[in-house]
């Protein structure tokens, strides 16, 4: 019986390279599997506000999901929104929605595991607010306000209700 030993620095090199063919192939097998989170749903205050389906876009960043961007238009005469949806670790949902200087901004969000927080950006792309659950000002400006969710750990399902007085 002989014993065969192995160099330990050549060991080192065959898993480096081992580990590397192995992290190309997830990277690209990433950028050609987009997945989406549940179905959103949406529920209203009022008959005719909506939120409108989603926009993908490629994030600068390579993983398997992709963030949405959707726009929230209320109904003439309606003042809040809710949107029930999910948000997968490490992609954002976008909301825009459309306001004038002056007017008030609620926002407020809820998830069954409190892990659920959002981002307010001004018309500006100014940061309004950093990682909130619940948020009321007086708007500074007109134009389109973005509100993003994400999760604070994991995957996030939350309820997300917008009021505008």
């Amino acid at each position: 019986m002989s014993i065969v030993r192995s160099n330990p620095m050549s060991t080192a090199v065959s898993f480096r390279l081992i580990l590397g063919f192995l992290l190309l192939n997830v990277v690209q097998i990433a950028e050609s599997t987009p997945t989406r989170a549940q179905p959103l749903t949406v529920k209203i205050s009022k008959e005719d506000s909506t939120v409108s389906e989603p926009t993908t876009f490629k994030s600068t960043l390579i993983i398997a999901q992709q963030s949405r961007t959707r726009r929230i238009r209320f109904a003439r005469g309606a003042s809040s929104a809710l949107v029930e949806d999910a948000v997968v670790r490490g992609t954002r949902d976008i909301y825009r929605l459309g306001a004038k200087a002056g007017q008030k901004m609620t926002v407020s969000i809820t998830s069954v595991e409190n892990n659920a927080v959002f981002d307010i950006i001004s018309p500006k792309q100014k940061l309004l607010k950093q990682e909130a659950t619940s948020w009321t000002t007086q708007l500074p400006a007109t134009g389109d306000y973005s509100i993003v969710v994400g999760g604070t750990r994991g995957n996030a399902t939350y309820k997300l209700r917008v009021e505008i007085k």
